[in-house]
């Protein structure tokens, strides 16, 4: 997947978390995809909190063992998958996946997408890219690189 790097950012709080998160959900329309990709606690889960809550006002939770989690967005869906514990992609198959995208808008946020084929998603929607790489790992000053960036 080529892409284009829109700007790179580094967390240091949660609070810095919380406002990129808010940062990438005013970048976001009201039909979007956003795949989330970095290593276990690298801060995948914390900003789809952060833009669900923006979006929403409400709490978002891992849907880890779900694999997917609804909310009610103020302009459209969000839909949450946590692919994992992916098996293969026919699991998803059994999630509504694939039906997420017949909607006219939506947001859909994707953690691991590296365990499907992202060619496989359609090319009519907006693909974002957020990229989270743990900085200092081990040292007092630990911290988020999160890299945003938009499928050309």
């Amino acid at each position: 997947m080529k892409t284009k790097t829109l700007w790179v950012e580094n967390s240091k709080t949660l609070q810095d978390h919380s406002r990129i998160g808010q940062k990438i959900s005013q970048t976001l329309g009201d039909r979007a995809i956003l795949l989330l990709q970095g290593d276990l606690g690298a801060g995948k889960t914390e900003l789809v909190k952060s833009i669900v809550q923006s979006q929403s006002g409400g709490q978002a939770t891992s849907p880890t063992f779900a694999l997917h989690h609804q909310y009610q967005g103020q302009r459209c869906l969000i839909d949450h998958y946590d692919l994992y514990r992916l098996e293969n992609e026919d699991d998803l198959e059994t999630t509504g996946f694939w039906d997420v995208f017949s909607q006219n808008k939506g947001l859909i946020l994707i953690e691991w997408p590296e365990r499907i084929n992202e060619s496989h998603l359609p090319l009519n929607w907006p693909i974002y890219l957020v990229k989270l790489t743990l900085q200092n790992v081990g040292q007092s000053t630990e911290y988020r690189k999160v890299e945003f960036s938009v499928r050309d």
